[in-house]
C-alpha cells in the first residue's frame, strides 16, 4: 500500500535507495534525505509494506510569487502505477496560490506535464559543476563522516582546527589529539625529529583518532593512515586576525586553550617568526600539503576543503542537522 506524506518523519536514508537511474552525478541516499529535509515543500510516496520510498517530488519558492519543482522521481519498479501523477497533483495543490510554477524537464517528459497545466516555453539553465579542479568533493556528504575513524584536520594556524576537532570528537565519539600539545614541551621547547617520528608512528597505529595540526614533514605518513581529511584553506589575513582575537580572549580568560602543552603560554605580542609562518603559509606550506596528497593519490572523495568561513559555516550547519 502506498501512503503519501508531506514530511520526512520516520524516513531514513536506507529507504531512499535506487533513485536517479541514468544520472552521471547524483546525491547519495544520505544527501537526498538532507535535500528533502531542506526543501520547503515535499511529498513522498511510501511503500509501507516494504519500508521504502517509491517516489518523491520537491519544490522551493520565494513564498510570494513563484515556485520551482526541481525533482520528481519514481523508482523504476513503481513506474506506470500512477504514483508520479499523484505526486504532481498533490504538489500542485500545495502550490496553487503561486503566480507561476517552473519546472525543467527533458523534452520527452513535456507531454506528461501538460496534463497538469504546464506549457512549453523557452528557458535557459546553467549547470553549476559542484567540483572544482582542485577540490573534487564540494558536494559535502555529511553522513559519510559517521563511518570514519581516523580523521585529519589540517590548515594554517588560527583557522579553527582545534575548535572543529573538539566538535567532531564529541559528535563521533573519537579521541582527539592536538599535535601542538605533544610537540611542544614546557617553555616552547620543540621535540626532536627522531623522537617526534616515534610519537607519530605510535599515534597513527591506533584504530581510532582525530588528529588536528600541521607539521608538514610528517603529514604524508598521517594522510596515508587517515580515512578522511579536513583542510582549512583560508587567507593568511583571516588567520592572523583570528590568532590575535584568540590571544585577547585567552588573556581575558574568555577562552580556555586546552590545545596547548603544559608550560607553554601564549604571549600578548605574537613573535615575528610565528607571524611570518602564518603570513607565508599559503605560499610555502600549502603547496607542499597538496603535493603530498597528489603523491599518495589520496582519494578526493575523502577530502573536504574549506576555502572561506562561509563555506565552513554552511558545512557546520548541515553537519549539526545530520549528526
Amino acid at each position: 500500500m502506498i501512503l503519501y506524506q508531506d514530511n520526512t518523519d520516520n524516513i531514513k536514508a536506507e529507504m531512499l535507495q535506487g533513485f536517479f537511474v541514468g544520472w552521471d552525478k547524483h546525491p547519495s541516499p544520505e544527501n537526498l534525505l538532507v535535500l528533502l529535509n531542506n526543501s520547503e515543500y515535499k511529498i513522498l510516496a511510501v511503500d509501507e509494506e516494504n519500508k521504502k520510498v517509491a517516489g518523491f517530488i520537491n519544490a522551493v519558492s520565494d513564498k510570494v510569487l513563484s515556485a520551482y519543482i526541481p525533482l520528481l522521481e519514481v523508482l523504476p519498479e513503481y513506474q506506470g502505477k500512477g504514483i508520479g501523477s499523484e505526486l504532481v497533483k498533490r504538489m500542485m495543490d500545495k502550490l496553487k496560490e503561486y503566480y507561476m510554477i517552473d519546472i525543467v524537464c527533458d523534452e520527452n517528459r513535456q507531454t506528461f506535464y501538460t496534463k497538469f497545466g504546464f506549457k512549453k516555453h523557452s528557458a535557459m539553465i546553467k549547470e553549476i559543476m559542484i567540483n572544482r579542479k582542485d577540490n573534487k568533493n564540494r558536494e559535502f556528504n555529511f553522513f559519510m563522516i559517521q563511518n570514519k575513524e581516523r580523521i585529519l584536520i589540517v590548515g594554517n594556524s588560527g583557522s579553527g582546527k582545534s575548535t572543529f576537532g573538539k566538535l567532531l570528537s564529541s559528535k563521533l565519539n573519537l579521541p582527539l589529539i592536538h599535535l601542538d600539545k605533544l610537540f611542544w614541551k614546557a617553555g616552547w621547547e620543540p621535540t626532536l625529529n627522531e623522537e617526534w617520528d616515534e610519537v607519530i608512528k605510535d599515534m597513527i597505529s591506533k584504530d581510532k583518532w582525530i588528529i588536528e595540526g600541521n607539521y608538514t614533514r610528517t603529514f604524508k605518513v598521517r594522510a596515508l593512515r587517515s580515512d578522511h581529511i579536513f583542510f582549512y584553506d583560508y587567507s593568511s589575513i583571516l588567520c592572523l586576525y583570528r590568532i590575535y582575537k584568540r590571544v585577547i580572549k585567552s588573556k581575558l580568560k574568555l577562552e580556555n586553550r586546552t590545545d596547548m602543552a603544559d608550560g607553554c603560554y601564549e604571549p600578548w605580542i605574537i613573535d615575528r617568526e610565528f607571524t611570518k609562518f602564518v603570513w607565508t603559509y599559503n605560499k610555502l606550506v600549502r603547496p607542499r600539503m597538496y603535493s603530498a596528497l597528489e603523491e599518495i593519490n589520496y582519494d578526493k572523495n575523502n577530502l573536504i576543503i574549506f576555502r572561506s568561513r562561509k563555506e565552513f559555516k554552511e558545512y557546520l550547519k548541515n553537519l549539526n542537522k545530520t549528526l
